[in-house]
């Protein structure tokens, strides 16, 4: 999977080269994309707790509704890819609910885990599914994409475009990373909860 840059009207308005970001093949579709990026120092507040993070997120992030060229398999890949998604999402609630209406501690632990596992492995096999993309003033830095995507989006620009910060705080894997990390903390602590607490839920 490769890199690239473009720029933020080109995005908006659909004028990118008609080239699947994913497949690298000739496509007349495309789908919408929002694209975030937040300041590095937001992730600080983490320390402080998740609240004041996810409040500082949501107000200093960058977001802009990106119409990316994707081929009809790319996008039936996200189409199943949200379906299975969903699917666990619904089934680790159901067994949660169920746990709680038996009064039973390790079916509930289990939807938990399901829940847990559902998020981790959407974050991990999301870009294997949809470009990620970083918004940089009135550029956006493209990853996971095709190499023949990126060849096409040079030649559409004439030349590569600006480079971006690089950062470990500007990598999309890296936040994934730290999303899965942080997700395997939790799974420890509820396990930790739950085993210590008793077999049963009071």
């Amino acid at each position: 999977m490769a890199r690239v840059d473009a720029r933020v009207s080109d995005l908006e308005r659909g004028t990118l080269p008609p080239v699947c970001t994913k497949t690298g093949v000739p496509t007349d579709g495309y789908t919408k994309i929002r694209f975030s990026s937040a300041p590095a120092w937001t992730w600080i507040l983490l320390l402080f707790g998740i609240l004041p993070f996810l409040i500082a997120q949501y107000f200093a992030t960058v977001r802009i509704d990106a119409i990316v060229p994707m081929s009809e398999v790319a996008q039936r890949r996200v189409t199943v890819f949200n379906r299975l998604f969903i699917g666990l999402v619904i089934l680790s609630l159901v067994v949660i609910v169920v746990g709680f209406a038996l009064d039973t501690q390790t079916a509930v632990l289990v939807g938990l885990a399901m829940l847990l596992a559902a998020v981790v492995a959407m974050l991990l096999a999301l870009p294997f599914v949809l470009p990620s993309g970083q918004v940089v003033g009135e550029w956006v830095h493209l990853s996971a994409v095709h190499e023949r995507f990126t060849a096409e989006l040079d030649r559409f620009y004439g030349r590569s475009a600006i480079p971006m910060a690089t950062g470990w705080n500007n990598s999309p894997t890296v936040k994934r990373w730290v999303l899965f990390v942080g997700g395997l903390l939790l799974l420890g602590l509820i396990l930790a909860v739950c085993f210590g607490g008793g077999d049963t839920l009071t």
